[in-house]
């Protein structure tokens, strides 16, 4: 039993830092939420709802956690080990944790908004603001958004979040560097002379320029957060599958 029982934290203690290490890539400081009660034009936050709209913005974040996930356990042969002696207890984690973690970007979804409505009145015209908004509420501006997020190279994000110091400005940019060059070549030939046109226009030149200072909100964002939330993480993982063992053990022992 003894030997039963260390093992049992072992895989516990293997599934707990897999979550830790991950949740904070997708969670921002609790306290920047204050800032969400500022007031902004109607443009400015008509456009940062269309560059991050909520369902988009939920369904990236939960599609990440998920990979990063199952990136981080696989080679890990404690957190296998669980898999393997309590099936269904991954499926019963990962939804615990996606659960959880939909809540709170629901709550961090305003503070994105305030940041890029604060950086666009900043950095644009009204009219430019509203030329940018309806370029990108096109069915090609949709299309572009879309594949702006899955562009990302996954394993390149999971090994920089994961690395204990946060995502670097260097790696934002490597990150970044490639997604113009792969959105374009999944447009078609009429779709490619569209956008060239607009971001050849002064704006698509100035929205170009500035973009290095939207993915440094973003980067800003992603490292905000707090050794409270690591705790959390681990915690409701640990609860997760003890919960989970019980009940698994117990069924067992009554069959």
């Amino acid at each position: 039993m003894i030997g039963r029982d260390k093992m049992v934290r072992n895989w516990i203690s293997a599934i707990a830092l897999a979550a830790s290490t991950l949740a904070p890539a997708y969670m921002a400081r609790a306290d920047d939420t204050a800032s969400t009660a500022a007031q902004h034009s109607p443009q400015a936050m008509t456009l940062a709802r269309v560059i991050i709209p909520f369902d988009l913005f939920i369904a990236q974040n939960r599609d990440s956690f998920v990979y990063g996930f199952d990136a981080t356990t696989k080679n890990d042969a404690q957190a296998q080990a669980l898999f393997a002696a309590y099936p269904g207890v991954r499926e019963a984690i990962i939804a615990t944790q996606l659960a959880e973690l939909e809540s709170a970007l629901t709550t961090e979804h305003p503070v994105l908004l305030d940041r890029f409505a604060t950086h666009f009145e900043q950095t644009y015209t009204p009219a430019e603001i509203v030329t940018i908004s309806n370029f990108l509420q096109t069915p090609l501006g949709q299309k572009v958004l879309r594949l702006e997020y899955i562009s990302i190279d996954q394993d390149q994000m999971l090994k920089a979040v994961t690395n204990g110091d946060g995502l670097t400005k260097s790696e934002s940019d490597q990150l970044n560097a490639q997604v113009p060059q792969k959105i374009f070549m999944q447009l078609t030939p009429t779709e490619r002379i569209q956008s060239t046109k607009f971001w050849m226009s002064a704006t698509g030149r100035k929205l170009n320029a500035n973009s290095a200072n939207v993915q440094e909100i973003v980067r800003l964002w992603l490292n905000g957060v707090t050794e409270q939330f690591e705790k959390s993480a681990a915690d409701s993982v640990i609860n997760t599958v003890r919960e989970f063992i019980e009940k698994a053990d117990s069924k067992a022992a009554g069959s």
